[in-house]
């Protein structure tokens, strides 16, 4: 269900098996690094694309 204000959507409910009950942490900056450095043959042609938009 939306929840809308004003026309403006500001949140949803959703089911409670919807929702993911693992525990999250904060990943370090290699991890971070190794998605970065994985993924950009992906990312690359967007940001060319993106930079004059």
């Amino acid at each position: 269900m939306a929840i809308l204000r004003n026309s403006a959507l500001v949140g949803y409910f959703v089911p409670a098996d919807a929702v993911s009950s693992q525990q999250h942490r904060v990943a370090t900056i290699d991890e971070v690094m190794e998605s970065l450095a994985s993924r950009r043959d992906i990312t690359h042609p967007v940001l060319d694309y993106l930079k004059d938009k």
